[in-house]
Parts: C-alpha cells; structure tokens; sequence
C-alpha cells in the first residue's frame, strides 16, 4: 500500500503535487446527493458526446 500511495504522492498537475493519504474508512451503500450539491458536483464534470456515461473528465475544486 505505501508503494501505491508514494506513487500517487509524486503526481504534479500544473507545478502543484497532489495530496494523498489514505482512507480507511467504509461508505454506507445507497447513499445519494440531491439538489445544490449534485448540481455542484456535476457543475464540474465534462463528458464526450460520443461516449457521454464512459469518458468523463473531472475538474478538481480550487483550494487556495
């Protein structure tokens, strides 16, 4: 596990390196967003017109 999150730890996009740690917790299953916060989440998501549920881009928050 160390090995993955070293790896994940060198990735710089735009001279800025990512931040990792690691979550050991467990999501509940069938929990859902509605209203302003989907509308903010999908707000951020690009899709191909020709693979629209496939080729998904998403653009990270800023956090300054």
């Amino acid at each position: 596990m160390s090995v993955v999150l070293n790896r994940a730890a060198n990735f710089v996009w735009k001279k800025v390196r990512s931040v990792v740690r690691l979550l050991d917790t467990t999501y509940e299953k069938g929990v859902k967003i509605g209203g302003k916060e989907k509308l903010a989440l999908e707000g951020r998501l690009e899709r191909l017109e020709k693979l629209p549920l496939y080729d998904i881009t998403i653009t990270p928050k800023t956090v300054y």
